[in-house]
């Protein structure tokens, strides 16, 4: 009779800290923030030459030859 009745008791009991962490209990009083972010030149470039790459793949792929196991039937 005692095993179960603690048993309960500890599972109400970390039902409820669950509950308190995910409203935010003990947490800071300063909200955090999202920063705003934005594309460089570095980004720029890093996506053309991306794409670049991309382009002389397909290009050789499909005007060269290129990765091809088998010649075309």
């Amino acid at each position: 009779m005692i095993v179960p009745t603690l048993v309960y008791a500890l599972r109400g009991a970390d039902d409820l800290t669950r509950a308190l962490e995910t409203r935010g209990l003990g947490a800071a009083k300063r909200r955090t923030e999202y920063r705003k972010l934005s594309a460089g030149a570095g980004d720029v470039a890093a996506i053309v030459v991306v794409a670049a790459l991309a382009a002389a793949c397909i290009l050789a792929r499909t005007q060269l030859g290129f990765g091809m196991l088998l010649p075309r039937l």
